[in-house]
């Protein structure tokens, strides 16, 4: 589990609030990839599908880099479709980077919009 918190002029993602929103990550079958959610707190450990769907795939040459497509299930008609809405270029922290499970750490980078031009 990720607390996520966004800066700047065009943060956050549309339609969430910019607090409280958690971001659960977990390895893909097979060790090659990230897949998970982000949403509220409640929504995550709820009964419900939370708001947004995560994917992303692992780079063994650069295990510090991650690469992650979110999906808004709000947006277009198909909560479950594949196109993805933003892209998260997130760096993780040295400890990170070096092992993959070293208890807590931080992530920080950059979340683009993938609608604009």
């Amino acid at each position: 589990m990720w607390t996520l918190r966004f800066e700047g002029r065009d943060a956050g993602l549309s339609g969430a609030p910019l607090q409280g929103l958690e971001m659960f990550l977990d390895i893909a079958p097979r060790g090659r990839g990230l897949r998970g959610y982000i949403d509220t707190a409640e929504q995550l450990r709820g009964d419900g599908m939370p708001r947004f769907r995560v994917i992303g795939d692992l780079q063994p040459a650069n295990a510090a880099k991650l690469y992650l497509r979110v999906m808004d299930g709000h947006a277009g008609n198909d909560p479950h479709s594949d196109t993805p809405d933003y892209e998260f270029s997130l760096t993780l922290d040295e400890v990170w980077g070096a092992f993959g499970n070293a208890g807590s750490g931080t992530l920080s980078g950059r979340v683009e919009r993938l609608d604009r031009p």
